[in-house]
């Protein structure tokens, strides 16, 4: 093992003298393209036009990308943005059926969920949460 490494579906970690490997659906790397990451995600939006739930989770600590990647910039697009707009061309073509869309976006950071979408300047946090 090198110290980190991965591959498309592991993650390989050397500390001292233990190894870890850990086992994802996808890793993604540093220089993959927004277009890259949708590719694969946009699976489950066939599952949401089916009428299923379904969640994409970004997971990382501060400064690795999770925003960016799930927002991107004007000349980016992230998954947000690419999803909405696939769902609303899905629908316009399946004119024997209507839609309604609902999406809630939150941030769980320091044991505590804050609602990203409520208008309200201040949003309302909810108490820690703990695993048993």
């Amino acid at each position: 093992y090198e110290p980190v490494s991965a591959e498309s579906e592991r993650v390989r970690v050397k500390f001292g003298g233990t190894r870890k490997e850990f086992a994802f659906d996808k890793v993604f790397h540093q220089d993959t393209t927004q277009e890259s990451v949708f590719v694969e995600v946009e699976p489950i939006l066939r599952s949401a036009m089916d009428g299923h739930n379904v969640c994409v989770f970004a997971y990382g600590q501060t400064g690795t990308g999770k925003t960016f990647t799930m927002d991107g910039t004007n000349e980016q697009l992230g998954i947000i943005p690419r999803a909405i707009e696939e769902l609303f061309r899905q629908a316009s073509m399946d004119a024997s059926s209507s839609f309604t869309f609902s999406m809630s976006m939150l941030e769980v950071y320091m044991g505590h969920v804050r609602d990203l979408l409520s208008p309200r300047q201040s949003c309302r946090t909810h108490e820690p949460l703990t695993v048993w």
